[in-house]
């Protein structure tokens, strides 16, 4: 029995060795032991929660393995072998038309068998999501939008763009930062966590916000649209480069840590060293050794990411393409929650395969513009001008007033390390790892009480 992804397929399959059944986890819910450390794959386990991801074919689970793009998993007598994506980023001719990514976007959404009438779109003022809605008014289509109201979020871009191209949008703010128990027992229901801090800012929602519909999500499009190295990234990569030829590592380290520090919201795990870790995220298994320990060296891992360049590093690092798992976490995760599903549109590999030959000049403008023929579409319809804004969970709040919650959690946990769970419980203020063990933490306790 073999299974192979397609390149450009972004769908994340999950095959149990139990049953022999192949799964698309697209929110539909997945049979799948309670966790353990019987049924815990334990190398899937140190990824997850030092670089915040699970790589293919691994899961959190040992007896269930994933097909990633461009990956083939062949199963005899239940023991999968996996090869590895072998041209994921292999060039493509330059297209030879003039393509307007919003209509192809409809026309892909148009041909999808997705009941849109029943969906409902996670809308924020950025590009992606706001190219989808203006792709499904071209379709004739209104639906219900739903955008979280941050300190950071410009609310009323948002509100302008869901007005003028006809949906229905429901505003939520974050008010009472207490996570509802409800949703605290409905993880039992989510295959296997994710560690994306924003996921903490999801379960404050009632998820009957959601419950029976399908959840349109934004990601997927950075590969072929093109994503950019942030300036501090292209600074901390060339500052890496000189200094590791004359500066002891010592040395090296104290000043990274002075000249780069780190954001909060950038990110889990190998981020935490500095923001150069950005470009290294997700590129390699072999970045972790084989049982939960430390990340290796930045000289180790800055061997690695050269030879893909900086933009496909920069898709890599942001887990999109080898590492599915971190691009849909956290959206089915809260689709495997509320009894839902989510689609994401942009992930279409009809639409990839036309945009992915594109020169850089045509995807971005260094240092301020990324995806580039998208924002150009947008333009066309309207003027849109809003910068990038990272997503930013109100973080401290959640975590001071679930405190007790996530301590029982911790305590009580048998995946996490006791070094790890002293971290949790000490750090000030609180680290990305913490958060990473936290949610890990939830999702094991009420997936045994369950």
């Amino acid at each position: 029995m073999e299974y192979t992804q397609h390149r450009l397929d972004q769908t994340r399959r999950i095959y149990s060795s139990i049953d022999g059944t192949l799964r698309v986890r697209d929110g539909t819910p997945i049979p799948r032991p309670r966790p353990t450390k019987e049924s815990i794959n334990p190398q899937a386990l140190a990824t997850l929660l030092y670089s915040g991801t699970v790589l293919p074919p691994e899961t959190i689970f040992r007896a269930f393995y994933s097909v990633g793009p461009g990956g083939t998993l062949s199963v005899d007598e239940n023991e999968p072998r996996y090869r590895e994506p072998g041209e994921l980023f292999e060039d493509a001719p330059d297209p030879t038309e003039l393509l307007d990514p919003i209509t192809c976007l409809a026309e892909a959404m148009d041909a999808s068998d997705v009941d849109l009438s029943q969906c409902k779109l996670l809308l924020s003022e950025g590009k992606d999501s706001t190219g989808i809605a203006i792709a499904l008014a071209e379709l004739g289509l209104k639906v219900d939008c739903v955008t979280f109201a941050n300190s950071d979020s410009n609310v009323e871009l948002v509100t302008e763009v869901a007005h003028r191209f006809g949906h229905r949008l429901e505003i939520i703010r974050y008010q009472d930062l207490t996570i509802p128990t409800r949703n605290l027992e409905t993880l039992a229901s989510v295959f296997e966590p994710t560690v994306d801090q924003a996921f903490l800012s999801y379960l404050l929602l009632s998820a009957k916000v959601f419950e029976g519909t399908i959840i349109i999500d934004g990601m997927g499009n950075d590969f072929y649209m093109g994503h950019l190295p942030t300036k501090q990234q292209f600074k901390a990569t060339k500052y890496c480069d000189i200094v590791s030829k004359f500066l002891p590592r010592r040395l090296r380290e104290s000043l990274k840590g002075k000249l780069f520090r780190n954001r909060e919201y950038c990110g889990i795990p190998l981020r935490t060293f500095s923001e150069c870790q950005g470009l290294y995220n997700g590129f390699d298994r072999g970045v972790l050794r084989k049982e939960i320990a430390e990340p290796r060296t930045l000289d180790e891992l800055d061997k690695t990411w050269k030879k893909f360049g900086f933009q496909k590093g920069r898709a890599l690092s942001r887990g999109r393409y080898l590492d599915t798992y971190s691009f849909c976490g956290k959206s089915i995760a809260l689709a495997e929650m509320a009894s839902a599903k989510v689609y994401f549109p942009w992930a279409d590999a009809r639409i990839a395969q036309r945009f992915e030959g594109l020169s850089p000049e045509a995807k971005y403008e260094w240092p301020t513009v990324n995806k580039l023929p998208l924002r150009k579409a947008i333009n066309q319809r309207f003027d849109y001008q809003q910068p990038k804004v990272g997503f930013r969970a109100p973080i401290d709040g959640i975590l001071q007033s679930n405190r007790q919650t996530f301590e029982r959690a911790v305590k009580e946990s048998r995946l996490i390390p006791d070094r790890l769970k002293h971290e949790v419980y000490n750090p000030a203020p609180y680290k990305n790892r913490s958060v990473a063990c936290l949610l890990v933490a939830l999702w094991e306790r009420y997936s045994v009480d369950a």
